[in-house]
């Protein structure tokens, strides 16, 4: 049987691996959440709420992909299709709390009896309502001499939030489920710690030469990352008994050596490389005694 090209996910996922990560989603986004409010009322330059937007993507994402790694989804459509429930859902948590946090405050346009959370969360409406009169007030300046920022300016800010949120939380989903994930061991493949460098060599495509023949890289390994102008950096994924094995390839431009600046774009993402391949490149990247 023909082994195809590169990697190719089983889709496989349970029931009970989805569930655990929309709740785990919604319930550690929520949390983080509160977090978040509490931390932009205490700070509130624009350069910190950013900060702090970035954070709450950042860490619900780390966790949504910790929950993806050991409940095995590697469906990489219905992990996202559920992150992004998650996510939606834990925003509304938050704009619920939100207003709940600074009902008091805007007493004037809110009216007097201060909202209660769980009334905010079971009643979408007047939730929607609240977050309009909102906008109208304007909720923050951007220095001490200007007016509240409010109306189109404000919602457009709101959205960013939320796409940096999305963004960030999807990201570190996509970077779990997407990794190969060895049918036969019933594991994650397993990667290799090691890093290996490789000079660029002559070719229309180093994409094209290296799925022709991997073994043009064994060719053009070096000992580490080259300092200056542009080289390939490889890692390697494997299975148990390296019967199974993919190779991920990065081109890498240094744009400032003394700062230690790069570029990099992926070229090979998990292309099928054999054994005798894996066992070659760890012996020729290995520092000989």
């Amino acid at each position: 049987m023909q082994r195809d090209l590169y990697y190719k996910s089983s889709n496989k996922v349970t029931p009970v691996g989805l569930i655990v990560l929309l709740l785990a989603t919604f319930v550690v986004g929520s949390l983080l959440s509160f977090a978040y409010l509490y931390a932009v009322q205490a700070v509130k330059m624009i350069y910190f709420r950013i900060l702090f937007v970035v954070v709450l993507g950042v860490l619900s994402g780390v966790i949504g992909a910790l929950i993806c790694k050991s409940t095995k989804v590697r469906n990489r459509a219905l992990a996202i299709i559920v992150s992004i429930i998650g996510v939606v859902a834990f925003n509304y948590v938050k704009w619920a709390a939100f207003i709940h946090l600074i009902a008091e405050e805007y007493s004037a346009d809110f009216g007097s009896r201060l909202q209660r959370l769980p009334e905010l969360l079971l009643n979408p409406i007047q939730l929607i309502a609240k977050i309009s009169l909102l906008n109208e007030s304007g909720t923050w300046v951007i220095n001490n001499s200007s007016e509240a920022v409010r109306g189109v300016p404000l919602a457009g800010v709101w959205i960013v939030e939320f796409l940096i949120i999305m963004i960030a939380h999807l990201f570190f989903i996509d970077e779990k489920v997407s990794k190969p994930f060895i049918e036969k061991d019933n594991a994650w493949a397993e990667e290799l710690k090691q890093t290996f460098y490789f000079r660029e060599f002559v070719g229309t495509s180093h994409a094209s030469s290296i799925e022709r023949d991997p073994y043009i890289l064994l060719d053009n390994v070096e000992d580490g990352p080259i300092s200056t102008g542009m080289f390939l950096e490889g890692d390697l994924f494997v299975s148990s008994d390296k019967s199974e094995n993919y190779l991920r390839i990065k081109h890498v431009t240094v744009t400032n050596a003394a700062r230690s600046k790069r570029t990099e774009r992926k070229i090979v993402n998990y292309l099928s490389v054999s054994k005798d391949f894996v066992d070659r490149l760890i012996d020729k990247a290995s520092p000989q005694i």
